[in-house]
């Protein structure tokens, strides 16, 4: 079982250790200083005109395992991408994690898509994909779109789209509900 809270900036040094930990998964493929942390902080998390949405993640046990957040919010498009960092030692809750946000996004944020782009070398696919699986999701490879460790590797563009169900026969949506 897992919660959000609020994100508070006390957290935030614990969420740039594993966020360095695991660059593989990130678009930057650097690690974020103290300073430069507590500036995304200030400058996006912490700040009400900012497009992003984040909230901690705390495991049942009470502690914080991660940041999961709604980036570049396009709210005339109801738009938005995932950002998600967890604990690697409590990766398995990451489908939890992504379930509880699309509720969010759709049921009380109104978006109707959200999307996130999951590198080959992640060793977290496999959990986007189950996610995808049983959220509608659909996924999309795009070939050649992170260097790391010496080499290029694919993505998935995982795209969760609300009030559509995929078949799995093709890849046409079919609308469950009307979109308001």
């Amino acid at each position: 079982m897992i919660k959000f809270r609020i994100l508070e900036s006390i957290d935030m040094n614990q969420i740039r250790l594993w966020r360095n930990e695991q660059l593989s998964i990130l678009r930057t493929s650097y690690g974020l200083t103290q300073q430069s942390q507590l500036e995304f902080y200030n400058n996006k998390i912490s700040n009400r005109d900012s497009n992003c949405r984040f909230w901690a993640v705390i495991s049942g046990d009470k502690s914080l395992c991660g940041m999961v957040g709604l980036e570049n919010i396009q709210w005339d498009n109801r738009i938005a991408e995932i950002s998600l960092i967890t604990d690697p030692d409590k990766a398995n809750l990451i489908p939890n994690i992504l379930k509880t946000l699309l509720e969010i996004a759709f049921d009380h944020i109104n978006l109707v898509s959200v999307f996130s782009e999951v590198y080959e070398c992640s060793p977290y696919l496999k959990l986007w994909e189950q996610t995808s699986r049983m959220n509608n999701g659909m996924g999309v490879s795009i070939p050649l779109r992170k260097f790391h460790g010496g080499k290029y590797h694919d993505s998935t563009l995982f795209t969760f789209i609300r009030g559509v169900e995929v078949t799995n026969e093709s890849t046409s949506l079919e609308p469950t509900s009307e979109l308001n």
